[in-house]
């Protein structure tokens, strides 16, 4: 079997995957459009990667940068329907970490367990579990992001004060996907 090979994908590539996989996934609240995702990539400031056996996708992650290169926030990360319970979500996370090293950190959002409905409960603490399995750390505070109460884990570098100003900026620059009355609030 071929070593997994991680692969940067283009405009094109990312359409194809949105919606093959994106739109099928995540809950259309949740999902930027995909014309956002295309413009913030070729500024240079939203790489997407594919985590490839062969040519089959296997896994998949969107992020956003800051300018200086010294954060990135993880948007979406996914493994194909038959692929998932595999490991390939864990194995993109070792790829991400390998290349953004010590150089940068990685943010997560995360949905807070406590506030979650009691049946989703388990599921939100599976979830931080699979970040700290793959070396997330708390970063020291929540978000409330369209009505959804989010906890900050990341991995690398950087303190709570740099990571805060670094999802500050994310929350600027994507502002203009924000539809009114869906406001970013930061919770220590």
């Amino acid at each position: 079997m071929d070593e997994p090979e991680l692969r940067p994908l283009g405009p094109e590539e990312v359409g194809l995957l949105y919606r093959r996989e994106l739109k099928g996934t995540f809950p259309p609240s949740e999902l930027k459009p995909l014309r956002t995702i295309q413009r913030h990539m070729r500024a240079g400031r939203y790489p997407v990667w594919g985590l490839y056996q062969g040519e089959e996708l296997t896994a998949y992650a969107l992020l956003w940068q800051t300018w200086d290169g010294g954060a990135a926030l993880l948007d979406y990360l996914g493994v194909p329907g038959e692929r998932r319970g595999q490991g390939w979500g864990s194995r993109m996370l070792a790829q991400l970490r390998r290349i953004y090293g010590e150089r940068a950190a990685i943010l997560a959002e995360v949905e807070a367990p406590e506030a979650a409905e009691p049946g989703e409960r388990a599921l939100q603490e599976r979830r931080l579990d699979f970040y700290r399995r793959a070396g997330f750390r708390y970063a020291g505070f929540d978000s409330r992001l369209f009505g959804v109460h989010y906890r900050l884990l990341a991995a690398g570098p950087g303190e709570e004060p740099e990571l805060l100003e670094a999802y500050h900026s994310h929350a600027e620059a994507m502002g203009t996907v924000f539809r009114a009355g869906r406001a970013l609030n930061i919770m220590p």
